[in-house]
């Protein structure tokens, strides 16, 4: 089932499903980018988050800011990050990285662009609030992305905000039709 047949504005559109390695590397390009902006955090940051995730509030409760410029700075780029990411995935329906790999978020049931609630809000903040729950998250973080094997390549989060990752019909750089 590599095709998704969709009947928009009396006209026969054609979806094909983003692929399994093209959506791998969207969410690792996605991931580097978030990884980056947090880098000037630093590692006593990277240590409490982790130990919180751990189920441990000890790092967090003797988290020091050590260099304050840093701090802030990170802080900077984390929430720049989050509204560019943010608006390119509400208007477009596209991370930087599934702009990167020519992939895009639609509707399932429609094929339209899904907007701040599904795309956003269920797709994006509501599974990394799941993901940081302690135990469960940790479950979830590793099993979400296993669904990319069921025929329809939906993973979790895919599910639970009735979106489907496909094609974009043309690439960003080359902007002609595939």
């Amino acid at each position: 089932m590599n095709k998704i047949m969709k009947e928009l504005n009396e006209e026969e559109q054609v979806f094909i499903l983003g692929g399994k390695v093209e959506r791998l590397a969207a969410y690792i390009i996605d991931s580097l980018i978030a990884f980056l902006s947090m880098i000037p955090l630093g590692s006593q940051f990277f240590n409490a988050i982790n130990d919180f995730s751990a189920g441990s509030v000890d790092s967090i409760n003797s988290l020091t800011i050590e260099n304050s410029n840093n701090f802030t700075l990170g802080i900077f780029l984390i929430i720049l990050l989050f509204i560019i990411q943010g608006y390119l995935i509400t208007t477009r329906g596209q991370s930087i990285g599934k702009i990167i790999m020519s992939l895009r978020i639609v509707n399932s049931i429609d094929g339209t662009n899904p907007g701040f609630i599904k795309a956003f809000l269920v797709r994006f903040i509501l599974t990394q609030i799941i993901g940081s729950i302690p135990y469960i998250g940790f479950i979830f973080v590793f099993t979400d992305p296993l669904f990319i094997f069921r025929n329809d390549r939906r993973c979790i989060h895919d599910l639970m905000a009735s979106t489907i990752v496909v094609e974009s019909k043309k690439h960003p750089v080359l902007n002609k039709e595939k």
